[in-house]
């Protein structure tokens, strides 16, 4: 059997990667925040959290698509301990 080719660099796939659902209010309701790919690793979205970046955070996912899993991380980045950043 063929394989197909890669769509992507898989190396740069292959990390835990995080996104952040955020609520934005009654009007504009609930959505993954767009994010630039270099701001998705655990420290920096923890950073961004404290600093105030997300006004309304309600879940964070953690994913490696390279290892085909993906899981919810909300609890783990809501009780890190804000020097680890």
């Amino acid at each position: 059997m063929r394989s197909s080719p890669s769509i992507g660099p898989t190396d740069r796939l292959d990390r835990e990667i995080y996104l952040v659902l955020e609520d934005f209010g009654a009007q504009a309701g609930c959505a993954w925040r767009e994010t630039d790919e270099q701001d998705t690793d655990r420290e920096t979205v923890l950073r961004d959290i404290i600093s105030g970046q997300y006004a309304y955070p309600l879940r964070i996912v953690a994913f490696n698509a390279a290892e085909g899993w993906s899981r919810d991380a909300t609890e783990d980045i809501a009780n890190a301990p804000a020097d680890l950043v």
